[in-house]
């Protein structure tokens, strides 16, 4: 990884983090420690130089951090960054970021990438996520966003068509429990 900042910078808010904040919910009691001590010590212009690194690590930390932060200013940072989809892993970040941020920017950056990249099933990057940000979204609120792309011969079923391995209600499970790990383990403290 090639940073413009000095190692102790990323090794303190990116190595320690990227390969554990997303995927799967099983956090060690360790690391839940080391993300309260780094979410106590986070500020908005950490999450910014880590945006703007063309590196998915620490473009992934920073949606993870901005998300759990619940920090709304870099809606358009992130939804610009997801939309364009420049670098592998990244988008699943952003989309756990505008999910938890939950506003009418949030959706909007959703839709637009649901609207582009559903319609490139060659090309596999954070659909179901997005999808289910969506959804998560569409539950807090008491709204409907998802479903147009939900609807019989759809989008989402278009694109899923040649893809067994996908499954969105895997995907919402899995979101579903890292917003409750969010919720009851990191920002409760």
């Amino acid at each position: 990884m090639i940073s413009t900042y000095d190692a102790t910078f990323i090794e303190k808010w990116v190595m320690l983090f990227y390969l554990r904040v997303l995927g799967p919910t099983n956090y060690s009691t360790e690391f839940l420690e080391s993300a309260k001590l780094a979410l106590d010590e986070v500020q908005p212009d950490i999450i910014s130089m880590l945006l703007n690194e063309r590196d998915w690590r620490p473009r992934l930390t920073a949606g993870w951090f901005a998300g759990v932060k619940r920090w709304e200013e870099f809606t358009q940072q992130i939804g610009d960054l997801l939309i364009v989809s420049e670098l592998c892993y990244q988008g699943e970040g952003f989309c756990f970021a505008l999910a938890r941020f939950g506003s009418g920017g949030a959706v909007v950056y959703l839709q637009q990438y649901l609207d582009i990249w559903l319609n490139r099933p060659d090309c596999c990057y954070d659909q179901d996520v997005a999808l289910a940000s969506l959804q998560w979204i569409d539950e807090q609120c008491s709204t409907s966003y998802a479903m147009p792309y939900l609807v019989a011969g759809g989008l989402w079923e278009t694109f899923v068509a040649n893809k067994p391995n996908w499954n969105l209600s895997r995907t919402k499970d899995w979101l579903w429990r890292l917003m409750d790990i969010c919720d009851t383990k990191l920002v409760a403290h």
